[in-house]
């Protein structure tokens, strides 16, 4: 049975040139996930990439995309 969903994103700046650090500048351009069981034992794996990496494009991408 499916009891867990983790990820991670990769993702690239859109501000290179500060040295502040915010989320939202941030662009994600590859998503990873395991699907684990309730022993963390994994059922599936897989990543998947954003091919155009506007904002709009990314969200509709994703929502599309996502597990």
């Amino acid at each position: 049975m499916v009891k867990y969903l983790i990820y991670d994103t990769e993702t690239i700046s859109e501000n290179l040139n500060t040295d502040d650090i915010n989320i939202h500048d941030h662009v994600p351009f590859m998503v990873s996930y395991v699907v684990a069981d309730e022993h963390l034992n994994i059922i599936a794996q897989d990543y998947f990439t954003f091919k155009d990496t506007t904002k709009e494009n990314i969200f509709k991408l994703y929502l599309q995309q996502a597990p």
